[in-house]
């Protein structure tokens, strides 16, 4: 995708705007007591937030002299709602402790990104729109994903868990996810027969199933099943590994990097 910023015709000069979300409470409906600045939900939820909000700053040619500051991103449960008392996780993480900031701020130029907004700048308002059947930003996507790098905290861990994965399944494993956690699985209601149009839960069963084709085509030596095995719905399905082949492993998760 090639973007061509066009001044806006509000601009002075090169007088920078910056734009970040506003507080949990305005976007999601949190408490008050929330950090500001932070998307909620899944990992990928977020990143498509931030495409959107990406595409709203650099406008689409709208805003040539507009920065994002990044938001903030929490982690766990918490499906798009503030910390719950009680839990391990009480304020969200930096977009820089999980990704390299720096890369993706190069990456996605000529679009501008910034951690944080210079002390004394004005800085407006940006609105997160709710992802949907109408959501029409798919087009930035790609350019969000091919931005992203772990962070520098996470590189460790990212490699310790890519040597778990070749050496439980082998020089060429594949990745499977199963999509069965409980936001996904119960408290969406996704699941629920005849609400959606389209079938948006497969059991792991079937994911086997659906999947033993693609991976004998490719010669997979083994499969990597990717869950957040501390969060799955215990209404949900069963995981049986052994219907993926020979060599099959979970990657652990982490949960004390969950909000409950």
């Amino acid at each position: 995708m090639h973007i061509h910023p066009v001044p806006s015709p509000n601009a002075v000069g090169n007088a920078q705007l910056y734009v970040e979300i506003g507080s949990r409470e305005t976007q999601f409906g949190g408490s008050k007591a929330a950090d500001a600045s932070g998307l909620g939900g899944g990992l990928n939820n977020m990143l498509m937030n931030v495409a959107q909000l990406l595409h709203d700053s650099c406008g689409g040619g709208r805003h040539g002299n507009t920065t994002l500051v990044l938001p903030q991103l929490t982690s766990g449960w918490r499906f798009f709602k503030a910390s719950q008392p009680g839990s391990r996780i009480k304020e969200s993480v930096e977009f820089g402790d999980v990704f390299d900031a720096a890369a993706f701020a190069q990456r996605v130029a000529p679009c501008r990104v910034a951690e944080v907004a210079p002390v004394g700048v004005a800085v407006q308002e940006a609105a997160v729109v709710g992802i949907n059947r109408q959501w029409p930003y798919e087009a930035w996507l790609p350019l969000v994903y091919g931005a992203l790098a772990p962070s520098r905290k996470l590189q460790p861990a990212v490699a310790q868990m890519v040597r778990r994965a070749a050496a439980g399944g082998g020089p060429r494993w594949a990745a499977v996810h199963l999509r069965i956690e409980r936001d996904w699985w119960v408290i969406s209601g996704f699941c629920t027969a005849r609400r959606f149009p389209h079938r948006r839960c497969y059991p792991p069963s079937e994911v086997a199933s659906l999947t033993a084709a693609s991976r004998l085509r490719r010669n997979v030596s083994g499969v990597v099943l990717i869950y957040a095995a501390d969060n799955v719905a215990r209404s949900g399905p069963e995981v049986r590994p052994e219907q993926f082949g020979a060599r099959v492993l979970s990657l652990p998760s982490a949960p004390e990097s969950t909000g409950h």
